[in-house]
């Protein structure tokens, strides 16, 4: 509370006269003071930072894919998994005149290690000519339109990981080191060669020579 001091006449003529005498009132209502300063309030707390609670950015998930054949600029090319194949040729500068944009179905979906390749019109006219023969009894289905075919077998030369796949044998891993080799080395000569893959023994190839070509 403050006091405000008021001197009265008869305090001013005590004054005169070498004496005090102090009057205190009370102070107006409107000059009280509640006691609640700005110095009171308490700060409003501040939220965490993404930092402090534990919350860290989402990096999307990558695909590494193989572009070749009849594409300007052959490659591999890191893309966000799900994209298409079309996405893929974009990034290898889209295809030249002699390729066969027909052939490869630029909607599906890449998988990672996939390789992407492009043939050009006098490939993919032999390639649509193979694959009108009839397969052979017992030999895995191919699916029409795929580039990894050639006379009913599976080219392993141009095979995808999916296709590669369905060779008597080859599971996912053998799919991936068969498409790792065939990119450090260049195509295979010949079937034989697939022994020098990492995990296809002798025993091995023998299940898949009836079912594979290298052309």
């Amino acid at each position: 509370m403050i006091l405000v001091v008021v001197l009265t006449d008869a305090a001013a003529a005590s004054c005169a006269g070498g004496g005090r005498e102090l009057v205190l009132t009370e102070p107006p209502a409107e000059a009280a003071v509640t006691g609640e300063t700005a110095g009171d309030e308490e700060p409003p707390e501040e939220e965490p930072s993404s930092e402090e609670s534990g919350e860290t950015a989402e990096h999307p998930a990558t695909i590494w894919v193989h572009v070749c054949g009849a594409v300007n600029r052959e490659g591999v090319y890191e893309l966000p998994e799900g994209s298409r194949v079309f996405e893929a040729l974009r990034l290898a500068g889209g295809c030249t005149a002699e390729a066969d944009t027909s052939y490869c179905n630029q909607a599906a979906v890449l998988s990672d290690a996939q390789k992407v390749y492009i043939p050009t019109k006098e490939e993919a006219e032999k390639l649509r000519a193979a694959e009108a023969v009839p397969q052979e009894a017992g030999a895995p289905e191919t699916g029409a339109g795929s580039s990894g075919t050639a006379g009913g077998k599976i080219n392993i030369n141009t095979a995808d990981a999916a296709l590669l796949t369905q060779i008597p044998g080859v599971g996912e891993s053998k799919a991936k080191s068969i498409i790792a080799y065939r990119d450090e080395h260049g195509p295979f000569k010949s079937t034989e060669d697939l022994m020098k893959v990492s995990g296809i023994a002798a025993a091995s190839f023998e299940k898949m020579r009836d079912y594979i070509t290298a052309e």
